[in-house]
């Protein structure tokens, strides 16, 4: 009766953590996927915008900029709500106008089209979010 309660006990114990392992792993993998997602995007995005070896170089700097401007103020706790996001404007029309400096016409039109896509998406993923 002992060694049957220790198996049964043993037992569950494998069914819940399994079950626990595969409801992280269900949790982290849709971050990766959309990292991955992202970092396909923007490499696709550069590729598509035909750039000279200089154009990499400046929109390296500038997105990596962008980039690190963007998580301190995400980050940020010092300021409200309000005064956050338009901070993140500010940022955001800051690299809007330096690509243009960067890119010439027909680019600087894919480029600010994708960024337009790109936030259609992640607002159509932050609604399905917020309806479960």
């Amino acid at each position: 009766m002992k060694h049957a309660f220790i198996l049964l006990s043993s037992m569950l114990l494998i069914s819940v953590s399994s079950s626990y392992a595969q409801n992280q792993r269900d949790t982290i993998r849709p971050n990766k996927e959309r990292k991955e997602k992202a970092e396909g995007t923007k490499g696709n995005l550069m590729d598509s915008l035909n750039l000279s070896r200089e154009q990499k170089k400046q929109m390296a700097e500038i997105s990596k900029k962008f980039r690190e401007d963007m998580k301190f103020l995400q980050e940020d706790k010092s300021v409200d709500r309000r005064e956050k996001m338009e901070k993140l404007r500010e940022v955001s029309q800051q690299y809007k106008d330096k690509a243009r400096t960067i890119l010439d016409s027909t680019q600087y039109q894919q480029f600010s089209e994708s960024l337009r896509e790109r936030m259609q998406e992640k607002l159509k993923e932050r609604r399905g979010k917020n309806k479960i």
